[in-house]
């Protein structure tokens, strides 16, 4: 895995390091030129984290990329880093500006961040966050600052190298709100007994467990909250709640409806399933002759099979059925409930 960083003057000095999980696989400099190289580490999922520091300076700049590197291959991973958007950081109630906060710049997927960038205002509370790449990013604090946007500035870099003028309306952090979610059966409207849920707020992504049917968060600080609500049976159903000064008490309802199939949204490559030719967006409906309705059910069906039984799957694309045949065992995909339309 190697590559190299191009924006900066060459004074600028780099530290990357590979984390595999919990473990630091690596931790290196970059050369003058700014190329760089991981050697001798395993195949795997691989989150780089790159500090760019000017000579005799603090670390300022900071990026953050997930990526996964398959066997016996070798990976280029570019930090282009001349994309950039500036702002300036001010004070909701009295206009002044904010400075020395840290500023993240977080591009987002469904669920979690996939390349963040971060920097901190200048004393004038203006600001600079260098972007290595295209995408559509999100402007917020970091969560040990005493401060939480007022909304959360979004700003499109799939088109341009920079985006000027950003006005981020910053409120002080202060007075936790409460959120009551219900979640119940979309036909029923009985409550789901148990289940699971994802929150994220600013860079923290943490997991919780709910029963009867209520998920209460009761120190929802200020800003943006976002739940994904997981339960054995059903699809998963996202939530967002904005807590602010002027409404800190939510009481919300989120309906969930059962799986009938389940979707594939990743194929490891060189996998037992990307040798059979399954695809991102795929539906999964049958496994080896048995209907598959939930996540559980195919995790049970190919843990029946061994590797070298030859299996059969039927799978819906682009609103046709699509038979394919793969080997038993382990399929190498992440997979979600999935209700097709009717």
């Amino acid at each position: 895995m190697g590559s190299n960083f191009t924006g900066f003057r060459k004074h600028h000095q780099k530290s990357l390091v590979a984390l595999h999980g919990d473990e630091t696989d690596a931790n290196i400099f970059t050369g003058r030129d700014g190329r760089y190289s991981f050697e001798g580490i395993p195949p795997g999922r691989y989150e780089i984290v790159a500090n760019l520091t000017v000579e005799g300076g603090p670390e300022r700049i900071f990026f953050r990329r997930r990526v996964v590197l398959p066997p016996a291959e070798r990976l280029r991973v570019d930090f282009d880093v001349r994309r950039s958007i500036r702002g300036r950081a001010v004070n909701a109630a009295t206009g002044e500006p904010v400075p020395g906060i840290s500023l993240d710049a977080v591009a987002s997927a469904e669920g979690e961040p996939v390349e963040i960038s971060s920097t901190q205002s200048e004393p004038d509370g203006s600001f600079r966050i260098r972007i290595a790449r295209p995408g559509v990013y999100e402007i917020l604090c970091d969560e040990e600052d005493a401060w939480v946007p007022e909304g959360v500035p979004r700003v499109d870099l799939t088109s341009v190298s920079e985006v000027d003028g950003v006005r981020l309306v910053l409120l002080p952090d202060a007075q936790d709100g409460n959120v009551t979610v219900h979640v119940v059966d979309a036909e029923t409207g009985e409550p789901i007994a148990d289940g699971s849920y994802r929150h994220r707020y600013k860079r923290t992504i943490g997991m919780g467990w709910f029963e009867d049917g209520e998920i209460v968060l009761d120190e929802a600080t200020l800003g943006e909250h976002r739940l994904v609500i997981d339960v054995e049976g059903y699809v998963s159903a996202p939530l967002t709640v904005t807590v602010t000064t002027a409404r800190k008490e939510f009481d919300e309802t989120v309906r969930l409806v059962r799986s009938d199939s389940v979707r594939v949204v990743e194929v490891t490559p060189k996998s037992n399933a990307a040798e059979a030719g399954l695809l991102a967006g795929d539906v999964i409906v049958e496994y080896a002759g048995q209907r598959i309705r939930t996540v559980g059910a195919l995790v049970t069906a190919t843990g029946e099979r061994k590797p070298g039984d030859a299996v059969s799957l039927l799978v819906r694309r682009g609103g046709r059925e699509v038979g394919i045949r793969a080997r038993g065992g382990r399929l190498g995909i992440e997979v979600e409930n999935h209700r097709s339309a009717r």
